[in-house]
């Protein structure tokens, strides 16, 4: 794929990461042990209150998820991520929204459960992103299509070990990814692994780092 050696970051199981990337860098969200989901959003450093909107984006591709070289759009209906690439069987979701503290309170667990929400914040925070909500996410190899009744099950991911997505980013970001902390079946399968990210980072001279 051409990404810069030893550019990653393995983000541990119900963990979090994000970073900034210029336009033109690539992303790949790795499934490192296999069947678990990683949340994904990117939200725009060159204008203001604008990030990837799962919504926008079905509207503006006609589907539930874009194909391989289709876009994601922003809340402001422009562009803000192409799929390049995908390895894995192509199954990922956009309708469901990040899982947050209050779920594991409905489910019987502490307040103090690791959740997508809380990663999010806590690493937008510290990436000095302020959004005023907490947009939906993109929920990388989550299996939950809906049936032909309208009913949207979810159901253990399909994804296997070292299965993969490539993002190029088509404006100035900044990437959360974060590794689905549910950690109750269906979904992850019987406990939540870790997600690598792996990237080629453009500089914003147009030059990708490690090019000579």
């Amino acid at each position: 794929m051409g990404f810069v050696a030893g550019d990653s970051q393995l983000i541990p199981p119900q963990g979090g990461y994000g970073t900034r990337l210029d336009a033109g860098s690539r992303f790949r969200v790795v499934d490192v042990e296999g069947t678990q989901v990683a949340d994904l959003w990117a939200i725009c450093t060159d204008g203001e209150r604008e990030w990837l909107s799962t919504g926008h984006t079905m509207a503006n591709v006609g589907r539930l998820f874009p194909r391989v070289g289709e876009e994601f759009f922003t809340n402001h209906c422009r562009a803000v991520l192409r799929l390049e690439a995908d390895d894995s069987p192509g199954v990922h979701d956009m309708l469901y929204p990040p899982c947050n503290s209050r779920l594991f309170v409905n489910h019987g667990m502490g307040e103090d459960h690791p959740s997508c929400t809380t990663n999010f914040l806590r690493v937008s925070a510290e990436l000095g992103i302020d959004v005023p909500v907490v947009p939906a996410s993109v929920n990388v190899f989550q299996n939950s299509p809906p049936d032909p009744r309208g009913a949207i099950p979810i159901v253990d991911a399909v994804s296997q070990p070292g299965d993969g997505v490539t993002f190029v980013a088509l404006r100035d970001v900044a990437v959360v990814v974060t590794a689905c902390s549910v950690d109750f079946p269906p979904g992850n399968g019987e406990r939540c692994t870790p997600i690598m990210v792996e990237f080629e980072r453009r500089s914003s001279g147009g030059r990708r780092e490690g090019d000579g």
